[in-house]
């Protein structure tokens, strides 16, 4: 197997199960230098999209991170995390997870593999940024995770909501894992402050504030710039939305104003305001209203997409 030219080698071992891999980690140097390199954790990953294979959904209960297999949902795993507390995945970014613990700690880790980053406390940039007037404002700060294809780089957005001077802002940082070092950018997030983290789709988090009517914001992990994008023509008024990511695509969930149904809207091609799509509407059971619904991925035959509640848990 050694002699094989290391592009074959790459080939076959890019089409084995993680499970697999974990266990060549251990073989060789050379196995385990090959397998924890970003450029096979990538090929990796693309060959699972393409013959969508090893089909894992990762989620959090209680504090606790679970793995799953995406298709029959059964025997879900209790996951070790290399962080303390209680954990939540604030993004996740090819096969990478963003850890937040209940006390602030931060992580980039790889669940195929174990291995992790430990992100650095950002307050130590925030303290020289901030002037002495300044107040923290929000007791939420949102995050958000993904991967520059300019710089070859994957980022950590946080949001800051303070008051300084009788304003109220919103100061963005960036944390760049090359360099593992915080900055604010020179110029704050204008729109409503959100109150969940971002959802990654097409290079860029997207957000949106807690009012019915709020825009969706998008960060470019490129530029570092904030825009607007445009929405679905919803056929009536709406209450509550949130914003998704489905098949790599932005996805929008919304309920009606009058709470009796829940719509699932697909963006086609990214900023394109025409090319919104309603993929289906969830009729609100009459004795139990759900809460929003997340919509989480397609499944294997395409057809069905798998959603999540807090009352109902997972469902196709």
């Amino acid at each position: 197997m050694a002699s094989l030219p290391t592009e074959i080698m790459t080939d076959i071992f890019s089409r084995l199960p993680v499970k697999s891999l974990l266990r060549f980690r251990s073989v060789s140097n050379t196995f385990l230098a090959m397998i924890d390199s970003p450029k096979f954790m990538k090929l990796h990953l693309n060959q699972s999209l393409k013959t969508n294979t090893n089909r894992t959904i990762i989620f959090t209960d209680f504090g606790r991170i679970y793995s799953s297999d995406l298709d029959s949902l059964d025997n879900a795993i209790q996951l070790q995390v290399p962080l303390t507390n209680s954990v939540e995945v604030v993004g996740s970014c090819d096969g990478l997870l963003c850890l937040l613990n209940s006390v602030g700690d931060l992580a980039i880790w790889n669940p195929s593999t174990r291995a992790y980053r430990e992100v650095p406390d950002p307050w130590p940039t925030m303290a020289i940024m901030f002037s002495e007037n300044a107040v923290m404002w929000s007791d939420f700060d949102p995050y958000g995770f993904g991967y520059d294809e300019t710089s070859n780089d994957y980022k950590v957005v946080q949001l800051i909501e303070f008051k300084e001077d009788l304003i109220v802002r919103n100061a963005v940082f960036v944390y760049n894992l090359k360099t593992n070092t915080w900055r604010r950018l020179s110029s704050d997030c204008t729109h409503e402050f959100p109150h969940s983290h971002g959802k990654l789709a097409c290079s860029a988090l997207h957000w949106t504030g807690t009012s019915h009517n709020e825009d969706i914001i998008a960060f470019d992990l490129g530029l570092e710039e904030f825009q607007v994008i445009p929405q679905p023509d919803y056929s009536e008024p709406i209450c509550y939305k949130r914003v998704d990511m489905l098949g790599g695509s932005l996805a929008i969930v919304c309920m009606d104003g009058e709470q009796q149904h829940q719509d699932v809207w697909l963006m086609k091609e990214y900023n394109v305001k025409e090319s919104w799509m309603k993929l289906f509407s969830v009729l609100q059971p009459s004795t139990s209203p759900l809460s929003l619904l997340n919509a989480l991925a397609y499944s294997e035959s395409g057809e069905e997409v798998l959603l999540k509640n807090e009352e109902s848990g997972f469902f196709f």
